[in-house]
């Protein structure tokens, strides 16, 4: 059985944890290839004790090192990770892209290499476009969740959502509104372009249950959330780094879940909608493009402002099962992405 190897030549480690959509990634694409390729997760230290199946990098980055030195190990974990690899498939995570072009510059011919990109930053100015350059001989495919994005890396291109929910997972998700503790919800890392201050100043003392649930970027941004949250009552504060368990238990807890990105954060996609949505919940999200299909479906609501949400109609158990309904639906062809990406990957050109 051919090797498939999910790779983070970044591994990018905070206080012993791996922060944003890494490890769900490697997770959700073992699941979709391990019927079909003996799958390898590639990372450094900061993966070791959450996966056995590995090929096991030297280092991880840290975001207060110098930059410099976190480029140096991404470089390093490159030639690592080919030099344990041969006659195998290696799909690159979207991080620290345009370093990864350098090491993947010097991929040995026998790898088809393969690079998950969210957006394209990996191109958006002329020393990553020569990396870029440098590095394309050697890249088979880009994996994206967009027409737009494939296109303009000018190579064979597979169009997919940021997770892909498999048949295991869909039937494990309850399309119900048993337990829940809280009306709406805003989760994950919290930061300023997320706009989660927005949402505590606009629910602060109303009667609709909220909770925010994640971990600070900043000693101001949580100065100011305890600031706006302290007299009111129906919003809960949760400050944590959320496990994958904590997290899931969180949303299925709340109707709904809220995106109040700002511009600047909307301009590429998002997994936690998918999170969200593979919970059995509906999306509230602020407009932007990647939350169009949101609106096409019928499985949330897209708003420019918050007091465009119809809070109250919302919160009617015939139009929250309408949207139960609609996601279910929407989950259902979505389970079509697996095999999309499968034959994709199987039936791409090979490099010589």
């Amino acid at each position: 059985m051919k090797r498939l190897i999910i790779a983070d030549v970044q591994s990018m480690n905070n206080n012993g944890r791996s922060i944003g959509h890494y490890f769900t990634v490697a997770a959700n694409y073992n699941e979709i290839f391990s019927k079909d390729y003996d799958v390898f997760i590639a990372g450094g230290p900061v993966y070791y004790s959450n996966y056995k199946h590995m090929v096991k990098l030297k280092y991880d980055t840290y975001s207060l090192a110098s930059l410099l030195i976190n480029k140096l190990k991404i470089i390093k974990n490159c030639f690592d990770l080919f030099s344990q690899v041969s006659n195998a498939i290696i799909i690159f995570q979207c991080s620290s892209i345009a370093t990864a072009y350098l090491g993947i510059a010097l991929c040995p011919c026998n790898i088809n290499v393969y690079m998950i990109q969210y957006n394209t930053l990996g191109i958006n100015s002329k020393l990553k476009r020569f990396l870029f350059k440098l590095a394309k001989g050697n890249i088979a495919g880009t994996i994206c969740p967009s027409e737009k994005i494939g296109e303009a890396y000018g190579l064979p291109y597979c169009v997919v959502p940021d997770y892909i929910l498999t048949q295991n997972r869909f039937k494990s998700i309850h399309f119900t509104n048993d337990h829940v503790d809280y009306d709406f919800g805003v989760f994950g890392i919290i930061t300023w372009s997320k706009g989660v201050i927005e949402v505590a100043a606009y629910f602060a003392h109303t009667n609709y249950r909220l909770i925010i649930a994640g971990h600070p970027s900043d000693n101001d941004i949580k100065e100011e959330l305890i600031n706006i949250c302290a007299d009111s009552p129906n919003i809960t504060v949760i400050f944590d780094y959320l496990t994958t368990r904590k997290y899931n238990s969180y949303i299925k807890g709340s109707k709904y879940c809220i995106l109040n990105y700002t511009e600047d954060y909307s301009q590429h996609s998002s997994g936690v909608v998918f999170d969200i949505l593979f919970n059995g919940k509906p999306v509230l999200g602020r407009k932007c493009k990647f939350l169009s299909f949101i609106t096409e479906n019928h499985i949330g609501v897209v708003y420019r402002k918050l007091d465009e949400l119809p809070l109250d109609e919302l919160l009617r158990e015939d139009i929250y099962h309408l949207y139960l309904e609609n996601i279910k639906k929407y989950l259902e062809n979505h389970r079509n992405y697996e095999q999309t990406l499968i034959d994709f990957i199987g039936s791409s050109n090979k490099r010589s």
